[in-house]
């Protein structure tokens, strides 16, 4: 029972970056807006430091770089995650870890995939994350990118186990998207 259950995720594993990865359209200009739009820095302030927030970049996550979604993230139903070097944790992962892995870009997402570090149950789980940066959303072929119901002035991202660029159009899991909380 233990193999079949470790083979069955090591699958869901494999067919989230298959499906990742075999649908990549990036054009050149959607490449350059996001690189100029990405590389925005914004200064807000506490009550007596100035902290500076790096904007999403989707191209230097899918390269393995986590650098621009480090801090924490908190979603409309109060859930928060936090990204530290390449592990992420939180209320909004059960309160459990898992470890970045692999990422590919497509279609105006990153997905990068993890797993539990921390499981009780000593079997991996294995998730996506899939991420927008702010000012772009995820283009489908069946659906214009206008359809994307998250707050397109902010960098955003969702996490699961499949939906790919449909999950931005879904009414029922629009509290479930994750922003930067700023402080």
């Amino acid at each position: 029972m233990k193999k079949k259950m470790i083979f069955s995720v090591l699958i869901l594993g494999s067919l989230l970056s298959l499906t990742a990865c075999g649908s990549e359209k990036t054009s050149s200009t959607s490449s350059s807006k996001s690189t100029s739009s990405s590389s925005q820095v914004s200064s807000s302030s506490s009550s007596s430091t100035q902290e500076k927030e790096v904007a999403l970049n989707i191209e230097q996550v899918a390269k393995g770089d986590f650098s621009s979604i480090q801090g924490t993230w908190k979603n409309a139903n109060g859930k928060s995650i936090t990204f530290s070097g390449a592990e992420v944790s939180g209320s909004g992962m059960d309160n459990e870890t898992y470890e970045l892995g692999s990422a590919s870009l497509s279609s105006n997402i990153v997905y990068v995939n993890a797993a539990t570090i921390d499981n009780s149950d000593k079997l991996p789980n294995v998730i996506a994350f899939m991420m927008a940066q702010a000012n772009q959303s995820p283009e489908n072929e069946t659906n214009s990118v206008s359809t994307d119901l998250t707050d397109r002035t902010k960098d955003r991202m969702i996490w699961g186990t499949n939906g790919g660029a449909d999950l931005f159009r879904s009414k029922e899991l629009i509290n479930t998207f994750y922003y930067r909380v700023t402080e």
